[in-house]
């Protein structure tokens, strides 16, 4: 029902939301760095989504969700070790599994389950130096 009612806002009445930032919205990647700089890591963002995700309130799932998506796009934009890296996937994954399940919408359903499945074949075992 939700995608149905974006589609019908977006068709009929355009595609501006009233927030100003999504008029052109910058990549996450920027933002995830700046986010990350302020906070000394992405690693830092990522723990704090988990925090939120542990609350079982909706609207924290959804921020949640956010900042474990800022701090993926920010893996780029920072010297992180592969331990870290695993880290910042496997709390995505914990998230999207959360929302995911929380989530009566097929199509959301499926596509934080393709995300989820992403960020955990994502994860590198210690011994796999060739993909690092």
């Amino acid at each position: 029902p939700r995608f149905i009612s974006a589609t019908l806002w977006r068709r009929y009445a355009g595609w501006y939301t009233f927030e100003v930032t999504r008029l052109l919205p910058v990549e996450k990647k920027f933002v995830g760095g700046e986010l990350a700089k302020l906070l000394g890591s992405p690693l830092v963002l990522s723990k704090r989504a988990l925090e939120l995700c542990q609350t079982n309130e909706p609207s924290s799932l959804a921020v949640a969700l956010e900042l474990a998506e800022y701090s993926m796009a920010a893996i780029g934009q920072c010297q992180l070790t592969t331990v870290e890296k695993n880290e910042i996937h496997r709390i995505r994954a914990t998230v999207l599994r959360k929302k995911q399940m929380s989530e009566t919408c097929l199509m959301a359903r499926s596509i934080y389950k393709a995300s989820a499945i992403d960020s955990e074949k994502a994860i590198k075992q210690p011994h796999d130096e060739s993909k690092i």
